[in-house]
C-alpha cells in the first residue's frame, strides 16, 4: 500500500470518522500525493488533514498557511519548469511496452531564495559553487525579487530563473560578480517573458492540471 493510501485511510479513521464513497477518495488522494511531492513531512501532512472534515479534500482547499515562507503564491501559475511538478515521462517496460501516467501540471508550494541560489549554482558550475558568498547572493536575490515585484505581467521568481537560464546558456557570458550578472540578460528576457505570459493567459494555457483529473 502506497503512502497516499496510508494517509487517506488515516484521514478517514482519525478525522472524518467514516469511509466515504470511493468517488470521493480521488480528490483527497490527489491532495495527499501533491503534498508528498512537495516534500511535506508526515507530521505536516496529518496536521493539514486535521484542518478539514469533509468527505473529500481538493488541492485547492489546502490552507494558505502551507505557503508561509515561500516565494510562491497559492493559486498562481509559474512557467519555469523548476517551479512545476509534472507527470513522469513514459517508461519503457521490460516486456517492450510503454507505461504512461496521467498527464498533470502542478505548481510547487515551497520555494525560497536559497532554492533560487541553489539553482543558479547548479547551472553555474563547480568553480562558482566554491567561491560563492551565500550571504551576499541571498541579499542580491531579495533585491531582485523586490525590484521585479512592480513589473507588470511578471512573476519575480519566474523571471529570475529565466534570467539565469538565458545568461548561462550563452557561452560568451562569464560570471564576474555573482548572480547579479544575470541582469545583463534582462532586456532580452523580460520582453519575451511578458509576451508569453500575456499570450498564455489569453489562450487559457496558464492553468494547473491536477493529477487524477480532479
Amino acid at each position: 500500500m502506497g503512502q497516499e493510501y496510508r494517509y487517506l485511510i488515516w484521514y478517514f479513521q482519525n478525522v472524518l470518522g467514516y469511509c466515504p464513497e470511493e468517488k470521493d477518495w480521488i480528490p483527497t488522494r490527489a491532495t495527499i500525493a501533491y503534498l508528498l511531492d512537495n516534500d511535506f513531512s508526515g507530521e505536516e501532512i496529518t496536521d493539514e488533514l486535521r484542518k478539514h472534515n469533509t468527505p473529500f479534500i481538493h488541492p485547492d482547499d489546502l490552507t494558505p498557511g502551507l505557503w508561509n515562507g515561500s516565494l510562491l503564491k497559492k493559486g498562481h501559475f509559474y512557467f519555469h519548469r523548476e517551479l512545476q511538478i509534472v507527470s513522469p515521462a513514459p517508461m519503457l517496460k521490460k516486456d517492450g511496452t510503454i507505461s504512461y501516467t496521467e498527464d498533470f501540471l502542478e505548481m510547487k508550494i515551497r520555494y525560497t531564495e536559497q532554492d533560487i541560489l541553489n539553482y543558479f549554482l547548479s547551472r553555474a558550475g563547480k568553480q562558482q559553487q566554491q567561491i560563492c558568498d551565500t550571504k551576499k547572493e541571498l541579499k542580491t536575490i531579495a533585491y531582485l525579487i523586490k525590484r521585479f515585484t512592480a513589473v507588470e505581467h511578471v512573476e519575480p521568481v519566474d523571471l529570475i530563473l529565466c534570467l539565469i537560464d538565458d545568461f548561462l546558456n550563452n557561452a560568451e557570458n562569464t560570471i564576474n560578480d555573482g548572480i547579479i550578472d544575470v541582469l545583463k540578460s534582462l532586456s532580452n528576457v523580460v520582453s519575451w517573458y511578458q509576451t508569453d505570459y500575456k499570450n498564455a493567459a489569453a489562450a487559457g494555457k496558464n492553468k494547473v492540471r491536477w493529477r487524477y483529473g480532479v
